[in-house]
């Protein structure tokens, strides 16, 4: 992943950390040292942290592993400073299986805290350690408990799109649809992050990001969803573009990225004697032309991996394969001949010219009414 380090693999799911993480760290131990503390409560208070991230990695897997008990499969999860984030390919529409992925995640962070509960040396706590939040040998493990407790409680505020408001959002399309659904929780989300804000702003900053996270991404998962309901009414015949360009695979890097400035496609279907052998967008020819130069053929910097489909599949289901990033184009067959390509530049402008005719044909309406 772009920005990221790469630490460790489990259950097949790659872990990274994302490389504003260390400023954190680095923060740590500057304010540590500016505070007058020690290098043994210096490191102490480097381990803390690690040890909570290594428990917001244990509660990502509960949400990854089960994610996987119902087949859907987490591309990553990344270390944030702000906590972590397991990337899944898809959420369940199912609210059941949505309701269990989400609580997963607080369930590992109770479970936690209750293995570590009987080691809690209660009478070596110092009040005012813990006032201060002086992490130290006698309040290690305490803290880490109350941390666990903490993220447990936390994560289950309904502010979508975080555990809680995920489960609000499962709970509700019990009665209504994903659309309404997910609308609600995210107005909820949106109202809870300005809270978020404002305390951020009066004692906490982290506070105050985590309230800017919750409100773009709410409204960006809304987006998403509205999105996906409205292209289920269409197939791929609707936004299928028939004008495209060819490119012959023993072409150059040169070559193409000339029509590139040329003609404007975004992407070119690669051919050998006519037949699509790949595909090559407009990024993989910027990339071919920093790491390879422009005499290398286009053979050598396409995505060979081509996914044809054909004009009557519903347009929400090629949606997920563009939005996953690998493929960029994707021919249209009929009887073994292509018939036009489908990018998500197509499907993006379907959306616009659909959703202003809406527009339109519902003031129209409106405007009828209030002449009667």
């Amino acid at each position: 992943m772009k920005n990221s380090l790469y630490i460790a693999k489990i259950s097949g799911i790659k872990i990274f950390i994302h490389w504003s993480f260390f400023l954190l760290i680095a923060w740590i131990v500057i304010s540590s040292i500016r505070d007058g503390n020690d290098f043994l409560q210096t490191i102490l208070s480097v381990a803390f942290i690690l040890t909570i991230f290594c428990c917001v990695v244990l509660h990502e897997l509960g949400h990854a592993l089960t994610a996987k008990k119902f087949n859907y499969i987490t591309k990553d999860i990344i270390l944030l400073p702000i906590g972590g984030m397991a990337r899944i390919n898809e959420l369940p529409e199912n609210p059941k299986q949505e309701f269990l992925i989400a609580v997963a995640g607080p369930i590992v962070n109770i479970v936690i805290a209750l293995i570590l509960f009987p080691f809690i040396n209660w009478a070596q706590i110092n009040p005012a350690s813990l006032e201060k939040f002086v992490i130290s040998g006698s309040n290690f493990i305490f803290s880490l408990f109350a941390v666990n407790l903490s993220l447990a409680v936390f994560n289950l505020i309904p502010a979508f799109p975080m555990d809680g408001g995920r489960v609000f959002r499962a709970v509700l399309s019990i009665w209504m649809n994903r659309v309404s659904a997910t609308a609600v929780a995210a107005r909820t989300g949106q109202f809870i992050s300005f809270i978020f804000l404002i305390f951020g702003i009066l004692y906490n900053p982290v506070l105050a990001l985590i309230g800017v996270f919750i409100f773009i991404t709410a409204k960006a998962e809304n987006d998403e969803v509205k999105s996906k309901y409205f292209l289920h009414n269409y197939t791929v015949n609707d936004a299928m573009s028939h004008h495209y360009y060819k490119l012959d695979k023993t072409a150059t890097i040169k070559e193409a990225a000339k029509l590139l400035i040329d003609v404007d496609p975004s992407d070119f279907l690669i051919v050998d004697n006519e037949k699509i052998v790949g595909t090559l967008s407009s990024d993989e020819i910027i990339k071919a032309l920093v790491e390879k130069g422009e005499g290398v053929k286009v053979e050598e910097a396409m995505n060979s991996k081509v996914k044809f489909i054909t004009k009557d599949i519903a347009l929400d289901e090629v949606m997920k394969v563009l939005t996953d990033g690998k493929e960029k184009i994707m021919p249209v067959m009929d009887n073994n001949n292509v018939i036009g390509t489908v990018d998500m530049n197509n499907i993006l402008k379907l959306i616009m010219v659909s959703s202003a005719s809406q527009k339109h044909s519902a003031s129209k309406v409106e405007e009828e009414i209030l002449q009667s």
